[in-house]
């Protein structure tokens, strides 16, 4: 019994002076401070927060999850608490908290962007109308209780008593104070008509007498604005960007008469180009680069760039760039003045002054067509999240001077333009169900995937003629019953 007692003393004492040889040691994550992240989900119960980390040390992953702990502080831009139900997608966010393997704990988010009512302005067309919420520059806006929209210009003597009573397409301006979900509530607005001018006539008719496009791009050798280039003359690979292009214009312009002096018709064409470059043309004429193609992942990011050029050229910028007072009519006059001297010299500089006008327009004009291609993109059913990816992807590959080209001059740089399209989808896109929308990786893999080489050209089993259905049985012909020969009648002998 004083063994056994004995014992036990000795094993007390051994683990009393070394425990951590006998009991594991609790873990001890290693701390994160101040991850920058963009919100992509943050659900109820509010205890996983999915985020798009971009550049960070810890994991390659695009989309990764923090787990909430019950005592996680959340903080507005201002280091005041905060709701977490204010939480939404888009938002730019810094979350502190501690990593243990692969599993990450958020302990403090402090959100970076304004969340409570703040003012703001917005400026651009009336693009569509859902109950007493209309859609203009991209942004969602209601008129307060008692506020009537003043009319300007050709409108000067009318004044609407709600978005019901205006013409879809009519220029809209609003000072009003953007909500806590996203709406913006109008306490002044003023609207005029989107006339179409002698000008705009001039300019349309000079942009299509400088494009040569070779007829059904056979031979793909062509001229924009005198600059030769090269078309792909792949019939699938233009008619894929076609078909989405054509489902990201705004209705109010599909629904124009066709001889309706002011309505676009939009093109859509693919240039055989290593570059990541798009641009678009006053008429409607829409370019995109196979280098460009090459660096997005779906459709819904096409969709994005596409939504864009859209933007810019319904929105009119390269027409008021032109007709900017210091530079009225110069990019026409240029290409006038280069084709008159039938100089190569003279040629040259027109077309270059032009091109560079056309297409360098103001970061307030980039930002736009980001914010309203946006929503043409949502307008079409896809997932507004995949347009901040394009410039997260296209920063990583190539330095920010690589931008600083004839097209995209001045343009904000590719952070600032994912900072401002997660900015958009926080405030315009809160009520959004993003389950319902798509990406469209499987679609643009099987034509702009199979261009490239990425994945084999899906294979289509023939199809033979004259077979039936297999879900179709076709019964058999019943034969045709042999008549029953007749007996032959015997005469009775007398």
């Amino acid at each position: 019994m004083k063994k056994k007692s004995l014992l036990i003393c000795l094993i007390s004492l051994v683990c009393f002076l070394t425990p951590n040889s006998i009991f594991p040691q609790q873990m001890v994550g290693i701390p994160i401070k101040k991850q920058e992240a963009f919100v992509l989900e943050f659900k109820p119960p509010f205890d996983r927060l999915t985020v798009d980390l971009g550049d960070n040390s810890f994991t390659t992953n695009e989309t990764t999850v923090f787990s909430i702990s019950p005592q996680a502080v959340f903080l507005n831009n201002k280091n005041k608490p905060l709701d977490r139900t204010l939480i939404r997608p888009g938002m730019r966010v810094i979350i502190s908290g501690n990593r243990i393997g692969e599993q990450l704990t958020a302990s403090s988010v402090k959100v970076d962007n304004d969340v409570e009512k703040w003012k703001v302005v917005v400026n651009g067309y009336f693009e569509s109308l859902e109950g007493d919420k209309a859609w203009i520059d991209g942004q969602s806006v209601k008129l307060l209780p008692g506020v009537t929209v003043r009319g300007t210009g050709d409108w000067k003597k009318n004044t609407f008593a709600s978005f019901n009573d205006m013409q879809l397409g009519s220029y809209v301006e609003i000072d009003g104070i953007r909500q806590t979900d996203g709406i913006t509530c109008a306490t002044k607005a003023e609207t005029k008509p989107n006339t179409f001018s002698d000008g705009d006539r001039k300019l349309f008719t000079a942009v299509q007498q400088n494009l040569v496009i070779p007829e059904n791009l056979a031979g793909g050798k062509g001229k924009v604005w005198g600059r030769e280039v090269k078309f792909s003359d792949n019939l699938e690979l233009q008619t894929y960007v076609t078909k989405v292009g054509n489902r990201l214009i705004p209705r109010y312009q599909k629904d124009l008469p066709n001889d309706y002096p002011g309505k676009i018709v939009y093109r859509f064409f693919v240039i055989e180009d290593d570059s990541f470059n798009a641009f678009a043309l006053p008429d409607g004429s829409i370019f995109i680069h196979t280098g460009l193609l090459k660096q997005l992942k779906n459709e819904a990011q096409l969709a994005a760039v596409l939504g864009h050029e859209i933007a810019h050229a319904g929105y009119e910028h390269s027409r008021k760039k032109i007709e900017d007072p210091t530079g009225k009519w110069l990019a026409l006059a240029a290409v006038i003045a280069g084709a008159a001297t039938k100089t190569k010299e003279g040629a040259t500089i027109g077309t270059m002054t032009a091109l560079g006008i056309l297409n360098s327009y103001e970061r307030a004009a980039e930002d736009q067509a980001d914010r309203v291609g946006l929503y043409y993109m949502m307008q079409a059913g896809y997932d507004p999240r995949e347009a901040p990816k394009v410039w997260r992807e296209h920063s990583k590959k190539t330095q920010e001077a690589a931008l600083n080209n004839l097209i995209y001059s001045n343009h904000s740089t590719a952070q600032q333009r994912l900072r401002n399209l997660n900015r958009v989808i926080a405030f315009n896109y809160y009520e959004t169900d993003f389950s319902q929308t798509k990406n469209g990786e499987k679609e643009y893999m099987n034509t702009v995937g199979v261009y490239f080489g990425w994945i084999p050209k899906p294979v289509v089993p023939p199809v033979r003629n004259n077979t039936p259905s297999p879900s179709v049985t076709i019964p058999k012909p019943k034969p045709t019953p042999k008549p029953t020969p007749k007996k032959p009648r015997v005469k009775k002998r007398p």
